[in-house]
């Protein structure tokens, strides 16, 4: 299929759909799914590598929001981590930093990946750190 297939398939999914022809409509809107998921996949992988870009720059307002941006197509607990680390490490913004820490451990099992005992610990002492500095 070319890339225009996806506009025919969305208006035949739409016809279908105001015709009442359910299935049909399904049939169509799933193909229109199905081409367009190599085009969202590179977005996302294009909004990771930016916001990296952004990052090396200095411009970590911009990075994080772009990092936000790829979350919105496919979460990865990764993410979650980088900006943990950024809202810690540049602007000792304690609050910030313990929600996307904690967004990491809550994702990780979803994102299938393995991490050792250790880092984890390392995990949760930082966070208690950050949770008693701002007790204080």
């Amino acid at each position: 299929m070319v890339l225009s297939d996806y506009v025919t398939c969305c208006y035949l999914g739409h016809a279908f759909y105001k015709l009442r022809s359910i299935k049909r409509s399904i049939y169509f809107y799933e193909k229109v799914l199905k081409i367009l998921a190599p085009i969202t996949n590179q977005t996302r992988l294009s909004q990771i590598l930016l916001a990296e870009s952004l990052k090396e720059d200095g411009q970590y307002r911009e990075a994080l929001n772009t990092y936000l941006k790829a979350q919105q197509i496919k979460p990865d607990p990764n993410i979650y981590m980088i900006m943990a680390n950024i809202y810690d490490e540049q602007f000792n913004d304690k609050k910030s930093a313990l929600r996307y820490y904690q967004l990491y451990l809550d994702n990780l099992k979803s994102g299938g990946g393995m991490v050792s005992r250790e880092y984890l610990d390392a995990i949760m002492k930082r966070m208690e750190y950050l949770k008693e500095e701002m007790a204080r």
